[in-house]
C-alpha cells in the first residue's frame, strides 16, 4: 500500500495581546475539568485554560534537557488544533485529550470535549481580537521610538498538492475561521515548492524565521502543507536605560558567565511564592499599554529550579501539579522593586513527536484517522512535529518568532525599602495573556550567553 504523505508547517511569533475574559476565576485547575461554557468570552477563558494546561505539560516533558529552552504553546497547540479539526475517531479523541480540548458535560452528564465548530469559533474569536490590537496601535514609522508600539501580525495559508482530493468543508473550515487560504503547488518539483512556501514564511515573520522546511522534507508525496504565521513586537511600560546595563556574574548551569544585566528601580507588581515547597520570587514585567507581560519565576536558590523541574516530569500523567500559574499571578501586588534581568536571545529547535506521543496523542502518528481532511485518508498520519521559537529580550522591549511544523504520513505590601530581583541564575519565563491565562510563550534563560539550543 502506497503510504501517503501530508506535510504541515505552522509558523507564529510572540502573541501578547491580553483581553478581559469572564469566568476565568471560576474556571478548575486540571485538564478533564475544564467546564461547560456558554458564552464567547467564557469560550476563550476555556480555551486559554487549555493551552495553558497543554503547555505546562509540555514543559514537564521539555524539561529534563539542559540549557536555554523556549517555545510556544498557544503555536503548538493552535496548529496541531487545525490538524485536530481534520482529525476523526480514536485520532480526535487522542488529540482532544493531549491538546487539553476544552470540554462540557453531555446530556448524561459524562464530560465530552467541545465540539469542532465550538473550537473553530474560539479561535476565530481570539485570533480576531488580536488583529483588532494589531490595527490600533499600527507604529509610525517616522516617529522615534514609536517601532516599539504594540505590533502583532497573524496569517494562515493552506498549501495543498494539486488534485490531493483535500475535502473542501476542511478548506472552508479553515478559510472562514483562521483566515487560511489555500494554493495549490506540484510537489513535484519539492525545491521549488519549498522555496514558495519558506519565502511566505519569511515574509509574514519579519525575516525571523527562516527555511522553516528543510531540504529534502518535502517530496512527490506531500499532500498538503498548512502554515501558521504570527510576528509580535512590542516596548516594556517602562524600558530599561541602556546605560545601566552593565557586565555581571550570571550563575548559570555548572559555572558562572558574565553576561549583560538590565537595572530598573519602580514599581512593579511581584509576589514571594512557594512552588513544590520551593520559594521563588515572581515579578511582572508590563509592555506598553499594560496589555500584557513578562511573568518570571526566580528561584531563590538555584538548584530549586530543578527539583521544581523534577515535580514536573515525575507529576501523574505528566501534568502540571508542581505549578499554578494563575494562582502566582493573582498573588502579586505592587511593590517598588529593584530589578535586574539579563539582555538575552533565544532560539529553541525541537521535534516534538515522543514528547506528544507521551502525552496520549499516539494513533495520529501509526493507524490515524484524517478522514475529516482528505477525501480518501488511507495511510495518512504524522510522522514528527518540529518546533523552532526565537526570542530576543533587550532594553526597549521584546521581538519575538515561532514556528511548528507538523509532518504528516500521509504577592504583597509596600516596604521602605525596595525589593530586590536579581535575575542572576536561572529561571523561568511566561509571556501570556493576562486576562485569560493563556501561555503565550514559556522558557528557562539558564545562560544568557548561550543563544542557541539545539
Amino acid at each position: 500500500m502506497t503510504q501517503h504523505i501530508l506535510r504541515v508547517g505552522v509558523v507564529t511569533g510572540l502573541l501578547l495581546a491580553c483581553w478581559g475574559v469572564a469566568g476565568a476565576d471560576d474556571l478548575p485547575s486540571t485538564c478533564p475539568a475544564i467546564s461547560a461554557v456558554a458564552v464567547s468570552d467564557d469560550n476563550l477563558a476555556a480555551l486559554a485554560r487549555g493551552n495553558q494546561e497543554f503547555g505546562l505539560r509540555l514543559y514537564g516533558q521539555l524539561a529534563e534537557k539542559k540549557g536555554n529552552l523556549f517555545f510556544s504553546p498557544y503555536s503548538i497547540s493552535t496548529a496541531m488544533s487545525m490538524v485536530y479539526l481534520g482529525a476523526a475517531g480514536q485520532t480526535a479523541d487522542e488529540m482532544a485529550a493531549g491538546l487539553c480540548i476544552p470540554s462540557r458535560p453531555d446530556a448524561a452528564g459524562v464530560a465530552k470535549p467541545w465540539s469542532m465548530q465550538d473550537l473553530a469559533d474560539a479561535y476565530k474569536n481570539l485570533q480576531g481580537r488580536f488583529l483588532a490590537a494589531s490595527a490600533a496601535s499600527k507604529p509610525a514609522a517616522d516617529t522615534p521610538g514609536d517601532e516599539w508600539a504594540f505590533q502583532l501580525h497573524v496569517a494562515n495559508a493552506l498549501w495543498p498538492a494539486k488534485g490531493v482530493g483535500l475535502k473542501s468543508e476542511y478548506i472552508s473550515l479553515i478559510g472562514d475561521y483562521f483566515g487560511g487560504k489555500a494554493q495549490d503547488l506540484d510537489y513535484g518539483n519539492a525545491e521549488a515548492a519549498r522555496q514558495v512556501i519558506n519565502g511566505w514564511v519569511e515574509q509574514q515573520t519579519q525575516q525571523k524565521i527562516k527555511d522553516l522546511i528543510g531540504p529534502k522534507v518535502l517530496n512527490g508525496g506531500t499532500m498538503l502543507v498548512l502554515t501558521n504565521a504570527v510576528y509580535f513586537k512590542a516596548g516594556w511600560l517602562t524600558p530599561f536605560t541602556p546605560e545601566e546595563t552593565k557586565k555581571e556574574t550570571f550563575h548559570a548551569e555548572g559555572k558562572d558567565v558574565q553576561a549583560d544585566l538590565m537595572a530598573q528601580t519602580k514599581e512593579f507588581r511581584y509576589a514571594e511564592v512557594k512552588v513544590a515547597e520551593r520559594e521563588f520570587q515572581a515579578l511582572e514585567l508590563p509592555y506598553r499599554g499594560r496589555e500584557c507581560a513578562m511573568l518570571i519565576l526566580l528561584p531563590k536558590q538555584a538548584q530549586d529550579l530543578e527539583a521544581v523541574e523534577q515535580a514536573m516530569r515525575q507529576s501523574p500523567g505528566g501534568t502540571h501539579a508542581a505549578i499554578d500559574v494563575d494562582a502566582i499571578e493573582k498573588s502579586l501586588g505592587s511593590v517598588r522593586a529593584h530589578v535586574k534581568l539579563p539582555r538575552f536571545k533565544v532560539t529553541s529547535q525541537f521535534d516534538l513527536a515522543d514528547q506528544l506521543k507521551a502525552m496520549g496523542i499516539k494513533s495520529a502518528f501509526a493507524g490515524a484517522d484524517f478522514s475529516g481532511m482528505f477525501e480518501n485518508a488511507r495511510g495518512v498520519s504524522i510522522s514528527n512535529v518540529v518546533h523552532k521559537a526565537f526570542v530576543d529580550v533587550r532594553e526597549q522591549g521584546t521581538e519575538a518568532a515561532a514556528a511548528t511544523a507538523v509532518h504528516m504520513l500521509g504577592m504583597s505590601r509596600q516596604t521602605a525599602e525596595p525589593k530586590e530581583f536579581i535575575a542572576d541564575r536561572p529561571f523561568l519565563f511566561f509571556i501570556r495573556d493576562n486576562a485569560s491565562g493563556t501561555i503565550l510563550f514559556m522558557g528557562r534563560l539558564a545562560n544568557p550567553s548561550a543563544e542557541q539550543t539545539e
